[in-house]
């Protein structure tokens, strides 16, 4: 009798370990990944054309759960062609020695009602910057779900324009960066 309650004491101790997050599908057709800032005073907005996440996510398994993404700033498209044609030049994302930007998770917590707090590190070019940000999901019973999610950067952080703008009179320093993902539990 002692040896099993010493198997139901092992069992309970690493129960939350074992408890893994649900992986999910992402419906990119839906779903969108937009950069706005200003040009000369002017509001932009520029949408990744090509970009993927890996999602798996569950409020009973916070610790397992995880987020991450990588984007491909060449298809980063705002439908001006001297913005569309500065994008990748060397001084901004500098698309032909860094062809791809990355995020990755390294927590969530939950916050209250359908809102949760991710942290992590983005990386754009040769720079990998911590960001945190709140993001909010639908009712995670029905199927899609979707998460939405809005936070700002500094561009000169990530060596984004230092050359030719590093005191934001041209394009402003703060970029704001506006997630929605609808996915589907796998």
């Amino acid at each position: 009798m002692r040896f099993l309650n010493i198997i139901a004491i092992l069992v309970i101790a690493y129960l939350p370990q074992m408890a893994q997050a649900r992986p999910y599908q992402t419906d990119y057709a839906q779903s969108h990944v937009k950069v706005s800032g200003t040009h000369t005073g002017k509001a932009f907005t520029a949408v990744f054309e090509k970009w993927e996440a890996v999602i798996d996510f569950d409020p009973a398994a916070l610790a397992q759960s995880s987020f991450s993404a990588h984007f491909y700033p060449e298809t980063l498209k705002s439908g001006n062609k001297m913005y569309d044609g500065t994008i990748p030049a060397q001084d901004w994302f500098n698309v032909k020695s860094f062809p791809e930007a990355q995020f990755h998770s390294t927590a969530i917590t939950h916050k209250e009602g359908d809102t949760y707090h991710l942290s992590g590190e983005l990386t754009i070019r040769d720079v990998t910057q911590p960001i945190s940000f709140d993001f909010a999901v639908s009712d995670l019973g029905a199927s899609p779900v979707i998460a939405t999610a809005a936070f700002d950067i500094n561009r000169l952080d990530f060596d984004l324009g230092k050359g030719s703008d590093p005191a934001g009179e041209w394009v402003s320093k703060t970029m704001t960066i506006a997630l929605k993902i609808i996915a589907s539990p796998q």
